[in-house]
């Protein structure tokens, strides 16, 4: 029932403005990001990351993700958290093969902090991990913020190994194109909005930029999957496997 869940109005007017977002796509997109779980924070979104996993790498009497976790030694899994996601970084972590990195920058959190706390700076359109590395590679809320979403996903293909799986979420309306929000000046190297620019999170930072709003063809495009899709709260979880 709602008891269980924290329901709060994520989407802000001018972010519903510029996704031309009807009000009950707006509804579905706040539910996304909220209805968060009382026990463990997480959100609609990265509850239903938190089933693909489970999906993809079942195991016998399993709940929930902790669960999984803590059984998961046996599958011995080499696995690439891309930037937290989310709520699950806390149980994600317990992994034991697991490498974490974010890509902060470095005028919010500079490099020592990182260092000091143990964590990777990584870039996902360029990845320091050598090929066939790992057997899951997992990201949340990142491609619609990179500038080049080919060579993203080319890394994330590069890294995996053979039979190897990526999945991740994105904001995904499958009822139109993809729009492009920002290009970059070859010459001068600056960025040009091609509409008024849109941010996701607490302020509008560059690195909070939205450069896509992805559609029908992003599927296509990318030769991507969709491993799960709740169309009440709007989540659709990619996947890429290796072959």
């Amino acid at each position: 029932s709602s008891e269980k869940w924290i329901i709060k109005k994520i989407i802000s007017d001018d972010l519903a403005r510029s996704w031309k977002l009807s009000s009950n796509l707006r509804r579905r997109f706040n539910l996304r990001e909220s209805q968060s779980c009382l026990n463990c924070g997480n959100s609609a979104r990265t509850r239903i990351l938190a089933q693909a996993i489970m999906n993809m790498y079942p195991i016998d009497y399993v709940r929930n993700l902790k669960d999984w976790v803590a059984r998961s030694k046996k599958l011995n899994l080499s696995v690439a958290e891309i930037n937290s996601c989310g709520k699950l970084h806390n149980v994600l972590a317990k992994i034991p093969n697991i490498a974490y990195s974010e890509y902060p920058p470095a005028r919010i959190l500079p490099r020592i902090y990182f260092s000091i706390k143990r964590i990777r700076n990584e870039d996902i359109t360029s990845l320091s991990y050598p090929d066939k590395s790992f057997d899951l590679v997992l990201h949340s809320e990142v491609l619609e913020h990179v500038q080049d979403v080919n060579k993203a996903i080319n890394e994330c293909r590069r890294i995996l190994k053979p039979n190897g799986i990526c999945l991740f979420t994105a904001p995904f309306i499958s009822h139109r194109k993809t729009v492009q929000c920002a290009i970059i000046n070859k010459k001068s190297g600056r960025t040009i909005n091609l509409k008024k620019p849109s941010f996701h999170g607490l302020d509008n930072r560059e690195d909070n930029m939205v450069w896509w709003e992805f559609g029908n063809d992003f599927l296509t495009k990318y030769k991507l999957k969709i491993e799960l899709y709740d169309p009440e709260v709007m989540t659709y979880v990619f996947m890429i496997k290796k072959n």
